[in-house]
């Protein structure tokens, strides 16, 4: 079934997180304090479908408009995997919980599930957790920025059965997103800004929930606290 869109009400954050190590992923620009006719994935509200607002032109001021310099990853040749005790092996993967300046949730649709879903993929041992984190956001997302320090891990077993059925050992890190970009390698996936509340609902895994809770509860709480002086 088609994935709709939602509408939004802005809610500002402030603080930047600290910075991971240099990324060729990794925008060098500063968020924009303000920017006119921003992008409806950097901040507006209400705003139109992905549909109408990405894919027919609609940009902003201030947004990324690139030629792709590669595509996405394609194999699992260079996977990394990890053995606990006398367990299975874990296959490694990291990902990203990509939050807007209005501290809203940025969601990607599942290639395999009618379900909304956040941006990871394999971590390869040709590059850190944190490029991996970034890489997968730009290439199913589109996504650029900073990240902030690593969620606790979680371990699920895939859906997308293959002939190992391994199971899955998943760092997320918050991802502040200052760059949107439209186009990028995954691009047929569809994009959704909502409420964290609202993200945690969304999701169709359990796990995921869990990961966006954590936002909830160590980063976005503590800048609201933050901004009230408390």
């Amino acid at each position: 079934p088609p994935l709709p869109h939602s509408r939004i009400s802005p809610n500002k954050m402030s603080n930047s997180p600290r910075l991971p190590p240099p990324s060729p992923y990794l925008s060098s620009s500063s968020p924009p304090t303000k920017t006119p006719s921003p992008h409806p994935l950097l901040s507006s509200t209400p705003y139109p479908a992905l549909s109408e607002s990405v894919h027919a032109g609609g940009v902003g001021v201030g947004v990324e408009n690139e030629a792709l310099v590669m595509g996405a990853r394609q194999g699992r040749g260079k996977q990394r995997y990890e053995r606990e005790g006398e367990g299975d092996p874990l296959r490694l993967v990291a990902g990203t919980v990509p939050i807007s300046s209005t501290s809203h949730i940025l969601l990607i649709s599942s290639t395999h599930h009618p379900t909304w879903i956040l941006p990871k993929g394999g971590w390869d041992f040709d590059e850190t957790i944190e490029e991996c984190a970034l890489r997968e956001s730009f290439e199913e997302a589109g996504v650029r920025g900073r990240l902030g320090e690593k969620l606790s891990p979680v371990v699920y077993s895939p859906r997308k059965k293959d002939d190992t059925n391994t199971k899955v050992h998943a760092t997320f890190f918050p991802l502040y997103y200052t760059s949107v970009a439209t186009s990028w390698p995954e691009e047929g996936r569809h994009r959704r800004l909502v409420t964290v509340d609202e993200a945690i609902d969304l999701v169709g895994r359990e796990e995921l929930k869990g990961v966006l809770r954590q936002v909830k509860e160590r980063i976005l709480a503590a800048k609201r606290d933050g901004e009230r002086g408390e």
